[in-house]
């Protein structure tokens, strides 16, 4: 695991921390949609999950893009029979981010968004 994070560059830790901060959050949105009854509560907890969930994925994806930036650098120095096994395995390595940035936002976005919908359809602060 430790040389997924490796390989996939310092982007992957930020990434990570965005989601062990955007996961909990997220827990902690749905259940307050369903639980509390304050709006206030609802849309802040929603809006507060989708923003860490996106920070997730813009992360990520700027992790891939910068991981790719650094394979298209090296690739003029290596020797040309091994240009695409260095490419193939420079992108692999870069999508490490991609799938991290995909797992760690899923449940801040989906929960985020069921308390912004049940913070939408509240009246008001009761």
């Amino acid at each position: 695991m430790s040389e997924m994070f490796m390989a996939g560059g310092p982007s992957m830790w930020v990434a990570l921390l965005c989601s062990m901060i955007g996961n909990p959050l997220a827990i902690a949105a749905v259940v307050g949609a369903f639980v509390t009854k304050k709006r206030s509560w609802r849309l802040g907890l929603g809006l507060a999950a989708v923003c860490f969930g996106v920070a997730t994925l813009f992360i990520s994806g700027a992790g891939y893009m910068y991981g790719m930036s650094q394979v298209a650098s090296v690739l003029p120095m290596v020797d040309p029979e091994q240009r695409e096994l260095v490419r193939e395995i420079g992108q692999q390595e870069a999508m490490n981010n991609i799938w991290l940035g995909l797992c760690g936002s899923a449940l801040p976005l989906l929960f985020g968004a069921v308390a912004v919908v049940r913070g939408a359809m509240t009246k008001s602060d009761a």
